[in-house]
């Protein structure tokens, strides 16, 4: 399995903090939000690992990297230096998964928030029933119009509907994905009939027409960083988890 963290978008929710800045290099506590997720994947039987990012904030990661105590990361830069040019989720994962010539499973990660979840439990929840996303009830209906938002029989996903004005639960997409070898011709499929690239949440009603996806429903904390505000209250909360 190899373990592919989207960090290709430019932050402007959080201008002026991200406006040189990437979003996943932020502290929260004493190290970049990007380093939580990171360590999280060191901590499964993974080894493989790819960061996608953008051209303006390519130096940036790379000056991280430099600096940092990981090894076997490799940081794939998708040429594009503003929001307008931006590629979207889906497109940044299929340039990692063609430039890398991956051809097997992958975990798929935003860089841009935290979980508190084991993630090796996720892993092998996927390799118990097959694609699956990590799930988190968010309590609230009206927060729940910001993400994508699921409902769920027998583990099973019975819809997903991405940021919808009237949300049937509270169970919300949390960008942790893991797909299976045998679905990524259809990100080929989804992009070539010319759909939304932005995020893999827009992929998954899509692949959800040829196969059953699973959710795995977490209680432990999360962190969305979509805003200052989110921001504060992460670095506020997290060093009591």
């Amino acid at each position: 399995m190899h373990a592919i963290i989207l960090a290709a978008g430019y932050g402007t929710r959080l201008y002026p903090l991200t406006k040189e800045t990437p979003k996943p290099l932020l502290p929260i506590i004493d190290k970049p939000i990007i380093e939580y997720r990171v360590e999280k994947i060191k901590h499964t039987d993974l080894d493989s690992i790819s960061i996608v990012t953008n051209n303006k904030h390519y130096p940036h990661y790379l000056k991280w990297l430099q600096n940092s105590n990981f090894k076997n990361i490799d940081l794939i830069n998708d040429n594009t230096n503003s929001n307008k040019q931006r590629l979207g989720g889906i497109k940044d994962l299929m340039l990692v998964i063609k430039k890398q010539h991956i051809n097997e499973d992958i975990l798929v990660l935003a860089a841009d928030n935290l979980f508190a979840f084991d993630l090796q439990k996720f892993i092998n929840f996927f390799r118990q029933n097959g694609t699956c996303i990590a799930v988190h009830d968010i309590k609230s209906k009206q927060l729940a119009k910001n993400y994508g938002v699921i409902d769920v029989k027998d583990k099973k996903l019975i819809s997903f509907e991405e940021k919808p004005q009237e949300p049937k639960t509270t169970l919300v997409s949390t960008a942790c994905y893991i797909i299976s070898k045998d679905h990524l011709s259809l990100l080929n499929n989804y992009l070539a009939q010319k759909n939304n690239p932005e995020g893999i949440g827009y992929f998954i009603p899509y692949l959800m027409n040829y196969d059953n996806i699973y959710a795995y429903i977490f209680q432990e904390p999360w962190y969305d960083i979509g805003s200052i505000e989110s921001y504060r209250e992460a670095n506020q909360k997290w060093n009591t988890i």
